[in-house]
């Protein structure tokens, strides 16, 4: 929490600075005073955001939130997309100054000057508006990906069982009830013989569990929740109160796994459900080494007359479920890179190793082992905005692989 309030505490310094710059910029034109107000009342309620994020840090991100969507969904976008690269214009503006002709600058300069400074003012403000509509029309749409998954050495019974991979559902301000609610019919209708969820149940606040867990509830797999349904925890699960959350799932019927398994029988086959729990906290050790640790203390209860299936939020517990010859593992937490330029270049590329879809062998490795990783794009938002990486549920179903 101290890191994000120092966040936010820098947000309002360049809120400030930058309203200060504009409102120079602004002063010369016609009707100055007009746009000097327009560029009041919008600053206002965007330093307004940061101050009551600072004083009340779930204000605008529960679902009971009384701060208005479209108002949230700016907060996000101007202060982690717009406002950053704003605040380097000027930088840019003495960059380009030096860069152009010095004849009659008296007569050339000033006019691009003025220019460039009515658009340094006016872009962004328009750059956020569209971003404001695409990312509101975004809210509750979702994909149904469906992946066929060639497995060596899986059990002859299970050879076309389907799962259903839930994960980031974030429900809160952009994800309330009656959203996943849709998410859960749809879930419903693929009538998968697993249900597995990969964390991120709830975007932050505790007080947006109860109606998640009434929700989860609703899930109809074919042999009810108890033999196919199965979770682990998320980075944002754990924000306010790990073990609160804990406690609350595990008093629902829903599964929760934290560094342990359950064997389901599916088919007439044993099914061994692992999870590790969010492991990216403070330690001696750092994030994927102690998220290796957690899955190798896990994966030393693997039922060798079972078929293992890991969950782990963080995908990069991969590499070392792929040592261990898991045969699959599920993750989320990437949200597909969130804001991808392509396919594979973006946030997410830059960010993680594996981000979104499919992989058969882990990073640097010569040749896979047969292990597997699937990466949900994720089915929420905690940022309110998707480029090339749509939520999603993913849909798979597994193969014997020939031999």
């Amino acid at each position: 929490m101290i890191f994000v309030r120092i966040i936010l505490v820098i947000m309002l310094g360049l809120d400030i600075w930058w309203w200060w710059r504009a409102d120079l910029w602004l002063r010369p034109l016609q009707r100055a005073k007009f746009w000097r107000g327009v560029l009041a009342v919008f600053m206002v309620v965007m330093v307004a955001t940061v101050f009551t994020r600072m004083l009340r840090p779930a204000a605008s991100r529960t679902i009971n939130s009384a701060i208005p969507v479209p108002v949230v969904i700016a907060q996000y976008e101007w202060h982690i997309l717009i406002l950053p690269f704003v605040c380097l214009l000027p930088i840019l503006w003495r960059l380009m100054i030096g860069a152009w002709p010095k004849q009659r600058p008296d007569v050339v300069l000033p006019a691009r000057r003025r220019f460039i400074q009515n658009a340094a003012v006016a872009v962004p403000p328009i750059v956020l508006g569209s971003g404001v509509i695409a990312g509101q029309r975004q809210l509750g749409h979702f994909r149904i990906s469906k992946l066929d998954l060639q497995i060596p050495h899986l059990p002859s019974a299970l050879d076309g069982v389907t799962i259903a991979h839930l994960s980031d559902f974030h429900v809160g301000r952009f994800m309330p009830p009656s959203v996943m609610r849709t998410v859960i019919d749809a879930t419903n209708s693929l009538n998968t013989d697993l249900v597995l969820i990969t964390g991120d149940l709830i975007d932050y606040a505790l007080i947006d569990l109860p109606p998640a867990l009434d929700e989860l509830q609703r899930l109809q797999p074919p042999r009810g929740m108890e033999h196919s349904v199965a979770m682990c925890i998320g980075n944002h699960d754990v924000i306010e109160d790990e073990r609160e959350f804990i406690r609350q799932v595990r008093q629902s019927p829903i599964p929760l796994l934290v560094n342990g398994s359950r064997t389901v029988e599916v088919r007439g086959q044993p099914v061994q459900l692992l999870a590790i729990d969010w492991a990216h906290r403070s330690s001696d050790l750092s994030a994927d080494d102690r998220t290796f640790q957690l899955v190798r203390q896990t994966v030393a209860q693997r039922d060798p007359t079972a078929f293992p299936i890991l969950l782990a939020h963080h995908p990069h517990a991969y590499e070392e479920a792929a040592r261990q010859d898991m045969p699959l593992t599920l993750s989320g937490h990437t949200h597909g890179g969130q804001l991808m330029v392509t396919k594979e270049f973006g946030a997410g590329s830059m960010i993680f190793r594996y981000w979104s879809g499919l992989y058969t062998k882990p990073r640097g490795w010569p040749a896979g082992n047969g292990s597997q990783l699937v990466v949900s794009n994720g089915i929420g938002n905690w940022f309110p905005l998707r480029i090339n990486a749509p939520a999603e549920i993913v849909h798979l179903t597994l193969h014997r692989a020939m031999a």
